[in-house]
């Protein structure tokens, strides 16, 4: 495979991550307009956004850059590659927790709902 038709695959590989990361993208781009009214979940929303964002283009170059024969048919590689694997989901894990906190960080407890029913006098309160 020549040098051309690995860059058209590297670049193959890139686009059909586009939507997700046009996706994060866009999440970055709402955090960031809503940061003056929820300050706390628009920077933990903005640092979730953007770690999966970072993750999935440097994942995407260094599985790029390793010969992919090599990846497929070493043993020595396939260490790597598991380790590779477990670095993305361990920093995944990491940006998701981000995006649920920022969810709950600016939600206030409810107040308390009204008795439905009027409170029963107690026949000894009656009399």
């Amino acid at each position: 495979m020549g040098a051309m038709d690995e860059y058209y695959q590297g670049l193959s590989w890139l686009a059909a991550q586009i939507p997700e990361m046009a996706t994060l993208f866009l999440g970055m781009v709402l955090s960031l307009a809503q940061w003056r009214k929820l300050p706390r979940p628009a920077l933990l929303s903005f640092l979730g956004f953007g770690l999966l964002l970072v993750v999935t283009i440097l994942f995407h170059l260094v599985m790029f850059f390793l010969p992919i024969e090599q990846v497929l048919f070493v043993k020595q590689n396939d260490l790597f590659v598991t380790c590779a694997l477990a670095v993305k989901s361990f920093l995944f894990a990491g940006a998701y927790m981000l995006l649920i906190f920022a969810i709950y960080a600016a939600r206030k407890p409810r107040a308390p709902l009204p008795p439905l029913l009027p409170a029963i006098r107690t026949q000894g309160a009656e009399r």
